[in-house]
């Protein structure tokens, strides 16, 4: 046992199976897929995991978010990014992760040159009435933009808004 080289992510290869898979190192492959309990969300309603949210999403690569013992609902406050490209969020099944907020205005933009998005499995309410308030907004040059299997309730002012100059699918 002495001989025994220490191995880390970053040393230990990856191999898929099937054929023409690549080789990668665990390290690799493990970051492709993030997930906001990674970086620090914690679902139990109560919480804040705005800025975990933030974080994971800024990789600009799948965002992912687990159901796990603490429940599935993540509370922020108001989010709103720019620049994401080729990204999608994903959540569960039909409505199987619910995002939500207590601070009135707008809980979630996408904006200028976030493109070729996905959003996928997610119930957007707020906690309570919220005056003037929107669940979310695609704004300035969004587009290309897909939310799939989503609930968006109970909001004041508008549940979805669309104010960006390319198209937007739902379904």
């Amino acid at each position: 046992f002495d001989n025994i080289t220490p191995q880390t992510a970053a040393t230990m290869t990856y191999t898929p199976l099937g054929a023409g898979a690549v080789v990668t190192t665990v390290a690799a492959k493990l970051q492709q897929i993030i997930s906001v309990v990674d970086r620090g969300a914690v679902p139990d309603g109560t919480t804040d995991s705005t800025t975990a949210i933030q974080n994971a999403t800024g990789s600009n690569i799948l965002t992912w978010f687990p159901k796990t013992a603490a429940g599935s609902t993540y509370k922020i406050t108001s989010l709103a990014f720019t620049g994401l490209a080729n990204f999608e969020w994903k959540g569960f099944g039909v409505g199987g992760i619910t995002i939500t907020t207590a601070t009135a205005g707008t809980m979630l933009t996408f904006g200028n040159t976030c493109n070729f998005g996905t959003i996928d499995g997610f119930v957007f309410t707020p906690t309570g009435v919220l005056a003037n308030s929107i669940g979310l907004l695609f704004n300035g040059s969004a587009g290309n933009l897909e939310v799939r299997r989503c609930i968006i309730q109970l909001w004041s002012k508008c549940g979805f808004q669309h104010l960006g100059t390319v198209g937007t699918q739902m379904s």
